[in-house]
């Protein structure tokens, strides 16, 4: 579960196995409307050919509606979710979200890597809560969210298709309203603003477990440190406060 969504600085952490292929690949573009909790998601999936001896089914929150495909079939509906990803860690915690699994169909007789589109959308707006076990140490949590406040999505979100026990790169491309920043993992490889909207890309080649996704009307504030550039992202101006952790 989530109890990041209220710090004003953000340090990138996620889990990269190096010397892992990624059996998947998501080349995500994802427009939200925080102002009603919606998100429309085209994610042009890549199986490698490796990983089509695996099993080739996925979950995705309920709350998304997937287009129609002869490529994906609806196989169950009211799963149980678990946290996976960077919420990991709060594994005890039971999770409210319900999840619809799909199956991937394969041409009879395919070789090679297989490529699908998957579109959907929907709106993500499990409510901040405070659990018991996270009660005395002042923490609330929510597996995802999508609000004018913030946004934060991740594994334990299932708003991208999850295959179990498959490693993922991924590049995502958001879109939103002017004046919002994204945070994600990997490389950012465009941020600018086009037609009143903001348009963040983010790059991540090595195989991740999950792809996760904060945004707010951030301040941004950079530091290079040698091949790679440091970032805080704080909710109101603090060059000190700014300085403080990127120095450090």
């Amino acid at each position: 579960m989530i109890n990041k969504i209220t710090i004003i600085m953000l340090t990138l952490m996620t889990v990269s196995i190096f010397g892992q292929k990624a059996g998947i690949h998501h080349e995500l573009n994802a427009s939200i409307v925080p102002q009603e909790s919606s998100i429309s998601v085209i994610d042009e999936i890549t199986i490698s050919e490796s990983a089509l001896n695996f099993d080739l089914t996925f979950k995705l929150h309920d709350a998304l509606k997937v287009s129609t495909s002869k490529t994906v079939m609806l196989v169950k509906e009211n799963v149980n979710a678990k946290d996976i990803g960077m919420d990991i860690d709060d594994a005890d915690s039971e999770s409210k979200l319900k999840l619809n699994q799909y199956t991937v169909i394969i041409p009879e007789g395919h070789k090679g890597d297989f490529n699908f589109t998957l579109e959907y959308n929907g709106k993500i707006e499990s409510p901040v809560e405070q659990s018991e076990e996270n009660y005395a140490r002042g923490f609330s949590e929510s597996p995802g969210i999508i609000s004018e406040i913030g946004i934060y999505l991740a594994g334990s979100t299932y708003w991208v298709a999850h295959f179990e026990d498959q490693m993922m790169s991924f590049n995502l491309t958001t879109t939103l309203p002017k004046g919002w920043k994204t945070v994600s993992v990997g490389k950012r490889t465009l941020d600018k603003v086009k037609d009143g909207l903001h348009i963040d890309k983010w790059e991540s080649p090595n195989p991740q477990e999950e792809v996760f996704l904060i945004a707010a009307t951030f301040h941004e504030y950079s530091y290079p440190m040698g091949a790679v550039t440091a970032f805080a992202f704080l909710r109101t101006p603090d060059d000190g406060l700014a300085n403080k952790y990127l120095e450090t």
